[in-house]
């Protein structure tokens, strides 16, 4: 008798992929790109190579790494006035696009969600509600169903900071309120399954 290996599960959503952090390929830049309003040209190229490659990203974690490139320890008012400009002048020239407080690359959607990785943890609300959204669906997923009260632990020790009872919450469950009412979960008792 021959057994033919049985086949793969099909998964519809993808498994965590690492969050890749962007470095400056060449030593550090000159600091004063950063604090000379005039030179917001070069700056809003290097945030677009930032976003480039981190997309989507949180406005703050684009400031933290222009804090890294530019090897200054804080931004003040100064800086992030020049940062809001760069950031309008790259979407006025339709490199980035912003979503709320998020860049994107571009017009794609999500169809990953990252985990921590090379020293990057952020908090749920530096997490696009897209990838919040792609993890909830693959837990649902791969665990055949998940427990609607457990779930937010579950999303939070995913991103690496389930151990952070600070951590607010109210993103996660809309996210799982949007999923139900686009019909992509059903709540069935105290149970979330995929539609």
């Amino acid at each position: 008798v021959i057994v033919s290996p049985s086949p793969e599960r099909i998964r519809l959503y993808k498994m965590a992929v690492p969050y890749k952090k962007y470095f400056l390929p060449t030593k550090k830049k000159m600091t004063r790109e950063l604090l000379n309003k005039n030179c917001t040209a070069q700056l809003s190229r290097t945030i677009n190579n930032i976003v480039g490659y981190e997309s989507p990203v949180h406005i703050n974690i684009v400031i933290e790494r222009l804090k890294e490139i530019y090897g200054v320890s804080r931004a003040g008012a100064n800086i992030q006035n020049n940062v809001k400009h760069a950031i309008d002048i790259a979407i006025k020239w339709r490199d980035l696009i912003k979503r709320g407080d998020f860049l994107y690359k571009n017009e794609n959607s999500i169809n990953e969600f990252r985990i921590p990785a090379q020293g990057v943890i952020r908090g749920i609300k530096q997490i696009a509600p897209g990838e919040i959204k792609n993890a909830i669906l693959y837990l649902v997923e791969d665990q055949f169903g998940f427990a609607h009260e457990q779930i937010t632990k579950a999303i939070l020790e995913i991103f690496g900071i389930g151990k952070n009872r600070n951590e607010p919450t109210g993103v996660i469950e809309s996210v799982i309120d949007r999923l139900l009412d686009e019909k992509k979960l059903n709540l069935s008792g105290h149970t979330l399954y995929l539609r």
